[in-house]
């Protein structure tokens, strides 16, 4: 029998290091009484498939690209917009070494913690689905390699708490369907 193949899900590296992946993924807080988490990000705008530590946020739209196909492994949570605050920064130039315009007080996480919420871009916003993925201990060895005996064939797994997310070839290739600017794989090796 072959080897399974898994890749690593993970961001593709934002523009302007952390600052940047503030841009691009946001924050979150601790969950609500059900479970849901609280985000904290920039809008209107909201990549189509964030990381918002620890998990992993999709628009409505990439939402009803997976969900007919019966992916395996995660269900789908309605998020909580918690903390929206207004900042466009596509217009930016992404390949300069600093954002157009830096955070009050200079760290990234001000972004969002120095401006006020603002429920009328946080309404406008796309709905947003958090992936609760199922971990599978032990399956995630020292150094990020892969135990594929503890591997069930699920089509995105956690290989244990904290650490990495894998996908199969066929919800890596979903994926980037509908998000191949925001992402990037790397096969895992057992």
């Amino acid at each position: 029998m072959s080897t399974p193949r898994l890749y690593t899900l993970k961001s593709a590296p934002p523009p302007w290091g952390e600052f940047g992946s503030m841009l691009w993924h946001g924050m979150t807080e601790n969950r609500t009484p059900d479970g849901r988490i609280k985000l904290q990000r920039t809008g209107p705008f909201v990549p189509p498939v964030s990381f918002p530590w620890p998990t992993i946020v999709v628009t409505d739209a990439v939402r009803a690209h997976i969900e007919p196909r019966e992916f395996t492994g995660f269900v789908f949570a309605d998020v909580v917009r918690h903390r929206i605050v207004e900042l466009d920064w596509r217009a930016w130039p992404a390949d300069a070494a600093e954002p157009l315009k830096l955070p009050s007080g200079g760290e990234p996480e001000n972004y969002i913690v120095r401006r006020p919420h603002a429920p009328v871009v946080a309404s406008n916003m796309t709905r947003l689905w958090e992936l609760q993925v199922y971990e599978v201990p032990g399956l995630q060895l020292e150094g990020g390699t892969v135990d594929f005996s503890k591997y069930e064939a699920q089509d995105i797994v956690r290989g244990g708490e904290y650490g990495h997310t894998y996908v199969s070839p066929r919800f890596r290739e979903a994926l980037l369907e509908v998000a191949a600017h925001w992402l990037t794989f790397e096969e895992a090796a057992g």
